[in-house]
């Protein structure tokens, strides 16, 4: 009997951080999946836009997502169908330059630079020194 619990807490302690690891790494590339919706929908605006969505300031996914253009332009328009309470829920803390780096992951890193906050959405992600 006790070996059969120290088989079963030396198998917990092998798998746990192991199964952990997979269930960070699956939020990680939810963030990535909705960022590259986002990105799309207004890489794709822009093309035809006259008011073409910046990627350089600080505004925030959540503050976009309320903003006159997606309702006017994104959704009223049928241009995309999004629901900003489910399709953008974990990006809402991103900046829009910050969806735009996560996308071009140009040192194939970014999950592992992506911070998670207490759950499973975006709190922030680490910058790279500039070389």
């Amino acid at each position: 009997m006790v070996a059969v619990v120290a088989i079963l807490a030396i198998l917990v302690a092998i798998l746990v951080p192991s199964v952990n690891g997979y269930i960070v790494r699956s939020k990680k590339v939810a963030i990535i999946n909705q960022s590259r919706n986002l990105l799309n929908a207004i890489e794709t605006y822009n093309l035809t836009a006259s008011d073409k969505v910046k990627f350089d300031d600080e505004t925030t996914v959540r503050e976009f997502a309320e903003s006159d253009i997606v309702t006017k332009v994104f959704i009223d328009n049928g241009f995309i169908d999004i629901d900003r309470n489910k399709d953008l829920d974990k990006i809402l803390e991103a900046t829009l330059s910050q969806i735009k780096e996560i996308n071009e992951d140009k040192d194939g890193d970014i999950l592992d630079r992506i911070v998670l906050n207490n759950g499973s959405n975006y709190k922030d992600f680490i910058k790279l020194k500039e070389k």
